[in-house]
């Protein structure tokens, strides 16, 4: 706060004091927060190269998963964190993914639909904010990682 009134209320200057301090990026802050229906299923899609839903399909998972856009509870919104999981919502949120994750990125097909040459490591770091809860998968694959990655109860959180 001192920052930003310092600075004029330079937004520039309040993002660079928050990216650059040792509490945005200190690993005990992983991995704390559910992500939103939204953030679940926006979020998958940018960052992983598998064919997307429909856009009425994506707003219907977000609507079941009970995050309708442009219709709030009320005017503070959503309650959010804990909330978002239920025994219901659960079982959607694990069935949009295992959907997702059954992508088509056939290698035999001339497709942009890639996903990056990186070690197994590094798919882990990109896309759990903590470590993976269930086993990973022995047989090697990417497609085959990324699927259990998404799949993991970590993947959920943020």
């Amino acid at each position: 706060a001192q920052q930003l009134r310092g600075s004029g209320y330079d937004i520039q200057k309040l993002l660079e004091t928050v990216f650059n301090s040792e509490s945005f990026w200190a690993l005990h802050n992983r991995g704390t927060v559910v992500k939103s229906p939204v953030e679940l299923v926006i979020g998958t899609v940018r960052m992983l190269p598998y064919p997307r839903e429909s856009t009425e399909e994506m707003l219907n998972f977000c609507r079941l998963l009970g995050q309708e856009l442009f219709d709030p509870p009320n005017v503070k919104g959503w309650t959010g964190g804990e909330h978002w999981i239920s025994t219901q919502t659960l079982l959607v949120r694990n069935a949009y993914l295992a959907k997702l994750s059954r992508g088509n990125l056939d290698d035999s097909v001339a497709s942009p639909l890639k996903l990056p040459t990186v070690s197994d490591e590094q798919l882990i770091e990109w896309l759990l904010p903590v470590k993976p809860l269930k086993p990973l998968p022995v047989t090697p694959g990417a497609r085959r990682l990324v699927r259990a990655l998404l799949l993991d109860p970590a993947f959920q959180v943020s």
